[in-house]
């Protein structure tokens, strides 16, 4: 409690948290707190920012915000910038949805 309350407090401590938050595994949940391509969401694999089809990085993106407007995900989006075998293991991802609360360590 005391080392969280110091984190809190000191502005330069701040960088532990983001040090932990590099090698969390995700629970994606609403999807609005995770990044697609720089958080490690996907059981497995690496941020997915790495096997990024495009010729330079993505940026910083939602895992909602993969999403078709009819709440499915972007197959189509997704197959243009990921490798197939990725594209694949999402399919077997529950979708995010905001009934299931906010994204969480896993």
């Amino acid at each position: 409690m005391k080392i969280g309350f110091h984190l809190v407090c000191d502005v330069n401590k701040l960088w532990i948290w983001d040090k932990v938050q590099q090698g969390i595994c995700w629970q994606i949940r609403d999807g609005w707190n995770n990044d697609f391509w720089w958080d490690i969401w996907l059981d497995g694999y690496e941020p997915l920012g790495s096997k990024c089809l495009l010729p330079s990085p993505p940026p910083r993106t939602p895992v909602a915000c993969m999403l078709t407007p009819s709440g499915d995900w972007d197959w189509v989006r997704l197959s243009q910038v990921l490798p197939l075998d990725i594209v694949d293991r999402i399919a077997s991802v529950l979708l995010p949805h905001a009934a299931l609360g906010r994204d969480r360590p896993a």
